[in-house]
């Protein structure tokens, strides 16, 4: 029963998420908690620049998800406009 809730596609796309916001989040905890215990602006300043590094990130993700969604749309509508219908005549020309 497991194994239909995980699939290899989601298990893909979890670990892309975990990957990218886990690591960047993890990097900013470990220096402003080195920063902190050991008295370091250097490791504040860090942790700033991977926060606008992953808030750069989010904003391109969105972006693409946004420009994937626009395609999608273009592609289904141009897919409905190549089906033309034509209506079945009413009355028989023998």
């Amino acid at each position: 029963m497991i194994a239909h809730l995980v699939t290899p596609d989601l298990a893909t796309s979890i670990w892309t998420l975990v990957w990218h916001w886990g690591l960047g989040i993890g990097i900013i905890i470990l220096l402003v908690g080195a920063g902190l215990v050991f008295k370091v602006r250097d490791c504040f300043y860090g942790a700033a620049i991977v926060a606008v590094a992953l808030s750069i990130y989010g904003y391109g993700v969105a972006d693409d998800a946004k420009l994937c969604n626009a395609r999608l749309k273009e592609q289904v509508v141009k897919l409905h406009q190549s089906f033309t219908f034509t209506p079945k005549p009413t009355t028989w020309h023998w």
